[in-house]
């Protein structure tokens, strides 16, 4: 233990990072075919600083990760994990205490998805839980689209502006960078709801109007994407879609609202940025 350190990560070699990411958030047997997949998201939200990543290492062996995101109103805290030779010796508890200090600097507010397993570590810093929020694997539904549905090759300032009223504060760099760096597509449906997603995964889904969320998700299903993490309330109003859950986690804060759901977040983007 006395070995470890914690530092900002600063190599531009983000296949390492990928790696200790796979390693302590997959459970075995490990498909380090998705390394280069990982890398490059990684990287993309590092040269687009939207994340600041930091690092555990045993002398120059990185043996843990964690990830900030700062936005003006909320920092968040993810990517958080240790490999499994390395656990039970308090690494990720000195890494998490770094990572939380340094969100603290920029906001008073910050956030975080629990895994159950860590929900005492984080209630001892302060956080509340809000709710649950699930990773779902979801199946389309075949119906015909009610609602004009639009595919964008640029973002419209409609949807900056409806996801900060909905989110409270300004995400512009999130959208930024999951559609121009991170080439996910953007579907909405008029000053109403919006979507974005890639091959795999679905979110953000914001929208004022649910109904209209619904129908942008099972057209992004069509498209083969299954994943999208939404929070446990709104089981039943996605029902008709066959859920089936991949991972359950708790929402947490500190200093804020403890028991509140934001009205019109109906899918988030990753347990780590919202």
């Amino acid at each position: 233990m006395n070995s470890i350190t914690i530092e900002p990560f600063k190599s531009e070699n983000f296949r390492d990072l990928a790696e200790i990411f796979l390693i302590s958030f997959r459970e075995p047997p490990i498909d380090f075919s998705l390394i280069k997949e990982t890398a490059n998201k990684f990287k993309n939200l590092s040269s687009m600083h939207l994340v600041q990543f930091y690092v555990a290492k045993d002398r120059e062996r990185i043996v843990g990760l964690g990830g900030i995101i700062v936005y003006e109103g909320s920092s968040f805290i993810g990517y958080l994990g240790v490999i499994p030779p390395y656990r039970n010796q308090g690494i990720g508890t000195k890494l998490f205490t770094i990572l939380f200090h340094f969100a603290k600097k920029f906001n008073s507010v910050v956030e975080l998805f629990a895994n159950l397993g860590a929900l005492n570590l984080y209630k001892k810093f302060g956080f509340k839980e809000q709710f649950s929020c699930n990773r779902y694997e979801l199946f389309p539904k075949e119906k015909k689209s009610r609602l004009r549905i639009n595919e964008f090759s640029s973002i419209p300032k409609w949807i900056y502006n409806l996801d900060r009223k909905i989110m409270g504060y300004n995400r512009s760099i999130l959208l930024d960078c999951l559609f121009h760096k991170m080439n996910f597509s953007l579907i909405g449906v008029e000053k109403s709801a919006f979507l974005l997603y890639d091959k795999s995964d679905i979110g953000p889904v914001i929208g004022n109007n649910f109904n209209a969320g619904i129908e942008l998700i099972n057209y992004a299903l069509k498209k083969n994407p299954r994943n999208i993490i939404i929070p446990a309330a709104l089981n039943s109003k996605l029902s008709m879609f066959s859920l089936k859950k991949v991972h359950e986690t708790r929402k947490m804060i500190h200093e804020g609202k403890s028991k509140q759901i934001k009205s019109g977040i109906i899918g988030y983007y990753s347990y780590a940025t919202g």
